[in-house]
């Protein structure tokens, strides 16, 4: 009867190292598949890919000219190599015709500052609109003036704006040239971005944690889940906030770097403290989740990023 038991015994351990060599195959080839996705992405960042939020700035223009007017935004370089042989733009354009217009802006140069037209995107200068509200969604840049041509041609450069916040919120009063950051608005929108990232974030891979990897919700499960989501999120949307248009490359590297950073880290951390159905660790399969976990996320923020921005084009 010992016999038995023990022969039992032992098919049921090879059974559960069987399947474990299984789960562990599986996962391998899982993670072989999304590597690609990994690579792509950080190149993608570093490369201005389209998907994701970009820097920007929503300006409202307060007392407007009388009339329809075109608005767009002006940005600074002090490289005098690019300044040589500039001469200032005549501040009067024909407003009747829309092709000189655009020609304007396209060559404008005053003092130093230039027309912000970022290659092949639409929202480089705008007509009016009757809630006199105007954005510019696709890196715009974080020291700028605006500029507005009103029904008769006239050009009015507003002030400088250093703005704080990765999206910025002006307002430029057209009767005295001033252009003001809403501090109050991007602070709201601040906590309401970092709250929707970090929910976002605990939805995506607490799914994937129980349905795509089958961890039990445990005490010690949850906690971990909890502090290292909790964690990494704050330094990510921290990161975010700290000034990235001014950075520019330099900012998207960091991003990039701190992304893989955090990946890695989450694995690692899984890796030890995660526990399956039986109670042991199995720190290949923990690893696998922490990377597979943010993967799906980010992949999934930028679905609802993309639905989101088109929703607000059609708003707008």
């Amino acid at each position: 009867m010992a016999m038995i038991l023990s022969m039992i015994g032992t098919k049921r351990k090879r059974l559960d190292i069987y399947k474990k060599m299984k789960t562990t195959k599986k996962l391998i080839k899982l993670l072989i598949f999304l590597l690609p996705l990994l690579l792509m992405h950080s190149f993608s960042v570093t490369a201005y890919a389209d998907m994701g939020d970009k820097p920007s700035v929503d300006l409202t223009i307060i007392n407007p000219p009388e009339g329809e007017y075109y608005v767009g935004l002006l940005q600074y370089t002090s490289r005098e190599d690019n300044l040589e042989g500039l001469t200032n733009s005549p501040l009067t354009v024909n407003y009747s015709n829309q092709e000189e217009i655009e020609e304007y802006l396209e060559n404008f140069y005053y003092d130093g500052w230039y027309f912000f037209d970022y290659p092949d995107t639409w929202m480089n200068s705008l007509k009016s609109n009757e809630r006199q509200k105007y954005s510019f969604d696709y890196w715009a840049p974080s020291y700028f003036r605006a500029v507005v041509i009103d029904k008769y041609g006239n050009v009015t450069i507003s002030e400088p704006c250093d703005a704080v916040e990765y999206h910025c919120y002006a307002t430029m009063d057209y009767s005295t040239g001033e252009l003001l950051e809403d501090t109050t608005t991007q602070l709201r929108n601040r906590i309401l971005s970092t709250i929707r990232n970090v929910m976002f974030t605990y939805i995506i891979e607490g799914l994937v944690l129980v349905f795509m990897f089958k961890y039990p919700l445990t005490k010690g499960n949850i906690l971990a889940f909890i502090i290292a989501n909790g964690v990494t999120q704050f330094f990510l949307n921290r990161l975010m906030y700290f000034k990235p248009i001014r950075l520019g490359m330099a900012m998207l590297l960091a991003l990039a770097i701190m992304e893989i950073i955090i990946w890695v880290g989450e694995g690692l951390f899984y890796g030890f403290v995660l526990r399956c159905k039986d109670g042991y660790g199995n720190f290949l399969k923990s690893f696998g989740y922490g990377i597979v976990a943010n993967l799906l996320s980010m992949f999934g923020g930028f679905i609802i990023i993309g639905i989101g921005t088109l929703i607000l084009a059609g708003i707008r």
